[in-house]
């Protein structure tokens, strides 16, 4: 047996082929050129045909990839191969011959031929086998077998017009590979149009979201233009934000519009356990298809709101009916969301900008107002009212510093002044660390115990003037995350402030005191010097006392006798009852005061002589000693209401001007002994010289007049 690309003498009679043969071949042209044959049907037709044209037993088309083929459109006695695949052999080979070559390839003796593939020799029990080259552009794209297991032999008729048919199925192959590229390039165009389109769509919105984003200056602005594009450009139903932090597990709805779920402000209790928690935890966007509820069928886009790679929120958009999300909405929804997140970083930092300089024109503020206040007793609520308009708190603690401790001077619970209550080294713990080591404190209390519940937030600065430490303030609060770093700032910045008005108010009143003390000194000499008589002069010494510390009621008493006892020669307001009053007993100065200091009374009525102590009011009285030469010869009595007594001003200001009380009150003594002696000697003088008889006075020595 031989092979050859040229038809042998003896592979058989031309004249046992079919005459019909060129009649096949033109009808299967015209059949192609009038049809539009699928590349399957055309490779099932063009094997029909071989097998029809070549009289074999079976036709099939061998597809090549690489060093692989496959069995495609069988015909005859190849149908049971149809997609199976077979390896070429190396040289020898026929299959690669027609490859390499171009050109068909056969032998009418496959055994013992050296050129076969066993692997479909024996498959098909194939004994002669006749390889066209399919050449499509140029390339082999496949080959046509034809095999005869018991008929006679391929002739070179059938080569030739077994070539032809292939060279036409070629040109029709191609033919409709062309119009396949061209179809995938519409294809591929129509996509890239609507790729486009959908990425001006997207550029579209994006651009008018980042516009609208850039002029919102708010959150609920914000939110509002965020809602309005959402509802416009991909006709969403409902819109939700959520402030959320993911460390401290809190969430607060910022934003809600449109349809959807009515319990959007219920949900949040419950959001960490709830798909929206989830989704903030992966920090990755998730879309939700297909839910139902009481407002009918919805669909959830959850857009976790990131800002270096941590969540600030979540934006939640509610589709209503069966909504799918395509690719390209779920890709805007994700660019839409970092604008949010963008924008909501942007207004929270305007926020905060807006923020600082409210409180830095509210610290001016309470810093002028500090400057301006020169009253001890009114320093402490200034404070107070300083700090909250800066840092607002619960409970603001004014403390100050003295030798025993720090004590608490002024409580206010929401800007209004508290009552006093003791204060335990417990609740001081933190204030007492402040004030020894001059450094401000925040501190939240985790622990609850029977003074702070667990959450409590503590901050305390030292009140301070140069290097010397005059107080604490503290502020609290029952939230942990009332107070941040920056408030700690603004505090230490007002207790140093509060130090410089402290010192102030301390220089201010000093001066104060001396003032007074020279005035009231001054007066009190002059109205000793103009008065004529005790009572008289008395009186308005009371009057000049009045002026600088007012009260309800004053009253002065002197000691003339040696015995100490008090007579009351001048009266005010509700002490005027003891106007002349002179009791018997033992009501001296000794009594009254029996130390030689000023004392307080709670009830004027323990000093009251018992003949008034039913008319003496009962209020609370500031009993004075006033000394002069070294010894006490009288009393000043201040009385005042028991819920408003006399402040420490006013009774340090008694104390100071009692001095010079006392000195006047002294004058007017003198002035009322000097003037009994020339009363006496006159109406000596007068009994004298009316007197008949000799009158001789004597002492131990004799005669003295």
């Amino acid at each position: 047996m031989t092979t050859s690309d040229a038809p042998r003498a003896d592979a058989g009679p031309d004249s046992e082929r079919p005459t019909g043969a060129p009649a096949v071949l033109t009808q299967f042209v015209r059949d192609l050129a009038s049809s539009t044959l699928t590349v399957r049907a055309l490779l099932e037709r063009l094997t029909t045909t071989a097998a029809d044209l070549a009289q074999a037993e079976g036709s099939c088309v061998l597809e090549l990839r690489a060093d692989v083929f496959t069995v495609v459109a069988p015909s005859g006695c190849t149908r049971p191969f149809d997609g199976r695949e077979f390896r070429i052999r190396e040289h020898p080979s026929l299959f690669r011959d027609a490859l390499i070559s171009r050109r068909p390839a056969w032998t009418n003796e496959l055994v013992p031929e050296p050129k076969s593939d066993d692997g479909i020799r024996l498959a098909l029990d194939a004994r002669q086998m006749a390889v066209v080259p399919i050449i499509v552009e140029g390339a082999v794209s496949g080959l046509l077998v034809c095999i005869n297991a018991l008929r006679g032999g391929f002739s070179g008729s059938d080569l030739e017009l077994l070539g032809h048919l292939a060279d036409h199925s070629a040109l029709v192959l191609q033919s409709q590979r062309l119009v396949q590229r061209a179809e995938l390039a519409a294809i591929d165009a129509r996509h890239r149009a609507e790729d486009a389109a959908q990425a001006a769509h997207r550029n579209a919105v994006l651009a008018r979201t980042a516009r609208l984003l850039a002029d919102a200056m708010t959150r609920q602005g914000v939110y509002g233009g965020v809602a309005r594009i959402l509802r416009e450009a991909l006709r969403a139903d409902g819109v939700s934000v959520y402030d959320a932090n993911t460390q401290v597990r809190t969430a607060r709805l910022e934003f809600h519009w449109g349809g959807g779920p009515a319990n959007a402000q219920s949900l949040v209790p419950t959001f960490w356990a709830s798909p929206f928690g989830r989704t903030l935890d992966r920090g990755l966007p998730d879309y939700i298809e297909g839910l139902s509820d009481d407002d009918g069928r919805h669909a959830l886009a959850l857009l976790p709101l990131m800002l270096e790679e941590r969540a600030q929120g979540l934006l939640a958009v509610r589709f209503g009916g069966d909504h799918r999300f395509s690719d390209d909405q779920r890709t805007l929804l994700r660019d839409i969301a970092t604008q949010v997140a963008l924008a909501f970083r942007n207004a929270v930092n305007l926020a905060e900008l807006e923020r600082r300089a409210q409180r830095l024109a509210a610290l001016a503020r309470a810093q002028q107002q500090l400057t301006h206040v020169i009253s001890e007793e009114a320093l402490p609520q200034t404070i107070a009212d300083a700090v909250r308009g800066v840092i607002p708190s619960a409970i603001c603690d004014v403390l100050a510093a003295a030798a025993t401790g720090l004590t608490r001077v002024l409580t206010t619970r929401d800007g209004v002044p508290a009552p006093h209550s003791p204060v335990t080294a417990l609740e001081l713990e933190v204030a007492n660390l402040t004030l020894a080591s001059g450094v401000s404190r925040l501190v939240v209390h985790t622990d609850a115990n029977r003074y702070w519940s667990a959450g409590t937030s503590e901050l305390c600065a030292v009140v301070r003037f140069g290097t010397r430490s005059t107080g604490v303030l503290r502020l609290l609060s029952p939230d942990a995350d009332a107070f941040d770093l920056q408030d700690l700032d603004l505090l230490t910045i007002l207790a140093r402030q509060a130090g410089t008005a402290v010192e102030t108010s301390r220089l201010f009143t000093v001066s104060d005191f001396q003032r007074q003390r020279a005035e009231g000194a001054a007066e009190l000499a002059r109205v000793a010097l103009q008065a004529h008589a005790l009572a008289e002069g008395a009186t308005e010494l009371l009057r000049v006392l009045d002026k600088f510390v007012p009260s309800i009621g004053k009253a002065v008493g002197v000691a003339r006798g040696r015995d100490g006892v008090i007579e009351y020669v001048a009266a005010s307001g509700t002490l005027d009852v003891l106007r002349g009053h002179r009791p018997g007993g033992d009501r001296g100065v000794a009594a009254i005061a029996p130390d030689g200091l000023p004392r307080e009374l709670g009830s004027l009525r323990e000093v009251a002589p018992a003949a008034l102590a039913a008319t003496v009011p009962d209020e609370w009285g500031f009993v004075v000693p006033l000394t002069a030469r070294d010894r006490v010869l009288g009393i000043l009595v201040v009385s005042a209401p028991r819920r408003a007594p006399l402040s420490r001003r006013d009774r340090v200001t008694l104390e100071r001007l009692s001095t010079s009380l006392a000195l006047a009150l002294d004058a007017l003594l003198l002035d009322e002994e000097e003037r009994l002696s020339r009363e006496r000697e006159h109406l000596l003088a007068t009994a004298l010289t009316t007197i008949d008889h000799p009158i001789f006075i004597l002492d131990r020595v004799g005669v003295r007049y």
